[in-house]
């Protein structure tokens, strides 16, 4: 076996196993940010949910205070010896439907914010997927094409005769290996 054979063997293999590596680490990459995404759609997922506990309490606590001055305005005109029938009742009946209409936007300003956020985290993960998948389809690519190339050059170099090669040992009257 020449030197030109083991240098072209040496040059494709380490070309290969460069190429390899470069492959694990686009693929890794793809996997770290698939998973980054996963964790980012997962917190805010949590958000929402947060969101829409946080509008329980601001609905209850509407309601509670429309609650007191239902109470109160009843107080004042049973105070006043009024009865609640007419402009009282009509008045209490606003409150309430005003109560109601609060809690409604409540309702409606949080499910907007969580389902936002939900969507939010899911084309994170979406996108994350499609990047995972193109850094796997390129590394892939990267350690074929690389492999093929090494292969390809190793051969080429393998096929030139280095003029050290035959000329240097042809002076030394020795056989490629230093064996006599």
């Amino acid at each position: 076996m020449s030197l030109t054979t083991l240098l072209a063997g040496g040059v494709a293999g380490l070309g290969t196993t460069t190429s390899l590596i470069q492959g694990l680490a686009q693929y890794n990459q793809g996997q770290f940010g698939k998973e980054v995404a996963s964790r980012q759609a997962e917190a805010l997922e949590i958000q929402a949910r947060q969101v829409q506990q946080q509008a329980g309490a601001q609905i209850a606590d509407q309601d509670y205070k429309a609650a007191r001055i239902l109470s109160s305005m009843r107080a004042a005109t049973g105070a006043s010896g009024v009865t609640e029938e007419g402009s009282p009742s009509t008045v209490m009946a606003e409150s309430v439907d005003e109560a109601k209409l609060n809690d409604m936007y409540t309702k409606y300003a949080a499910n907007l914010q969580s389902t936002n956020l939900y969507y939010q985290g899911q084309i994170g993960k979406d996108v994350a997927e499609q990047g995972a998948q193109a850094a796997t389809i390129g590394a892939l690519t990267t350690g074929i094409g690389g492999s093929i190339s090494s292969g390809i050059d190793a051969y080429s170099l393998k096929e030139k005769v280095s003029p050290f090669d035959t000329a240097f040992f042809d002076q030394l009257n020795l056989t490629k290996f230093g064996n006599p």
